[in-house]
Formats: structure tokens, sequence, C-alpha cells
């Protein structure tokens, strides 16, 4: 069997992109707590100061129908496990329970809050720094999920900082994110952002995230990727299938 190197890129492409993956799926949402989320003030856009859960991812749990094995470990017909959820809308309120559109990043964001792909890659970036910085570190891991907030929304304008607020730490690390997100450490094909579905029946989507609307805060979440050895079967899959339809052939004498 004489297989075209053409034949096997256009298979290899494939099996690294599975059908089901391209597509907005809708789902469940199920708050399941704080996670490693911290009490922290912070001064808002209008100057008053709130005390907020932040510098951390919460937790929640998907109920999805859909096939959808990019998202992260979710149920079909009750709640799955419980999962890391990043927020990155400090404009709304947290509701415990609602349907939500999951829009991977390198999908359509027609259904999201801000639309804006530069703007959730640049805030993945920043959750990787959030992650990587240590739990003891509530300071600086306040100042990056502040960077995040204010990117997407404005809002806050400063951080808690001992006895003042201070907007330097945010403001640095904004600068990195403008500078490194292209740096290669975020995938698109590996983040999704949960957004409620009110959004987008309501009209919002595309609006940002000061829309005048009541629906409930916007996440970003890590996908599922696939090890290599699921990329190796789906490949091998495909050239099954491919050879079964008549597409592989026994050159002719």
């Amino acid at each position: 069997m004489r297989i075209s190197r053409s034949l096997l890129m256009l298979v290899a492409a494939a099996a690294l992109v599975p059908s089901a993956a391209r597509a907005q799926v809708q789902g469940t949402f199920q708050w399941a707590g704080t996670g490693n989320s911290f009490g922290w003030a912070y001064r808002r856009a209008n100057n008053s100061t709130i005390a907020v859960y932040g510098g951390a991812g919460y937790r929640a749990e998907f109920k999805i129908n859909n096939a959808a094995p990019w998202l992260p470990p979710h149920g079909t017909t009750s709640f799955g496990p419980a999962v890391d959820i990043y927020c990155v809308d400090f404009t709304h309120h947290a509701q415990s329970t609602y349907d939500v559109w999951f829009s991977k990043l390198s999908d359509p964001l027609t259904k999201t809050r801000s639309n804006s792909l530069t703007a959730y890659l640049k805030s993945a970036w920043l959750i990787n720094k959030m992650d990587a910085t240590p739990l003891s570190n509530q300071a600086d891991r306040a100042d990056i999920h502040a960077a995040i907030w204010y990117m997407m929304s404005g809002d806050p304008i400063a951080v808690q900082h001992g006895s003042t607020y201070t907007s330097v730490g945010m403001n640095n690390w904004l600068a990195q994110a403008n500078l490194n997100w292209q740096d290669g450490t975020v995938n698109a094909n590996d983040w999704s952002v949960v957004t409620d579905v009110c959004v987008a029946t309501q009209g919002h989507a595309g609006a940002g995230f000061q829309a005048a609307d009541t629906c409930s805060q916007e996440f970003l979440t890590r996908n599922v990727t696939p090890e290599p050895a699921t990329l190796i079967l789906l490949g091998t899959g495909l050239l099954a299938t491919l050879a079964m339809t008549g597409v592989l052939r026994r050159p002719t004498a």
C-alpha cells in the first residue's frame, strides 16, 4: 500500500482536531465552592471598596448532554466532579446554578460576553502565572487576578496592600501580559469560556462586561488535552476508515 505524503499530513491534522471539538455546546453550571481563592479588598472604578474572593480558581460542576470530550470532566444526566474555574468578570455576581454556553477559544466567541479572543488569551496567560505563584503569596495573586478583571472590564482599579490601595502590582502584570501572552505557553485549544446563556439570548454578546444585565459571572476553564496515545489511535482509526472506503488503494501494475 502506498500513501502519499500529503495524505499523511491530512490524516495527522484530522487526528489532532476531532470533529466533536468543533462546536460551542450548551450545558448547566453548578457552583461547588471557592476553591483556593481567598478574601481580598479592591477599590472599584466608582472609588468604593469591596472585599471579594479572588487570587485563585473557584470550583464548579458541569452537566452537558452534547458530546464534548474536550471539556473538563463533566456529567451527562447529572453533574460531574468539581473542576477549577477562573473568574474573568468582576462586574457581575456569581449565581449558584444556571445554563451556560461553553466556547472553546479556538472556536467562534459569539456567545461570550467579551467576544475578544486576545483578551481571553491574555487572561489565560495571567491565570497560568497566578497558578504558578505560591498560595502563601496572596498579595501577588490578588494583583494578578485584579489585572485580569481590569483588562476585561476596567474594574477594579486598585488592590489593597497593607493600609493603602495601589495599582502598581496590577499594572505590572497587565504590562507583562501585553508583552508576553504570545510566548507559546497559552493555546486557544486548551481553554473554554463559560458564559451564562442569558448573555446571548438577551442580546448582550459582544457588548462587553459593562452591559447592564443580571446574568451571572463569566469564567475560563481548562479543557482536556488528548494524550499522545489518544492522538495515535485517532490517526490509525482514520487510516483504517480511509482504507475501508477505498481512498487508499494498492498501486496498479
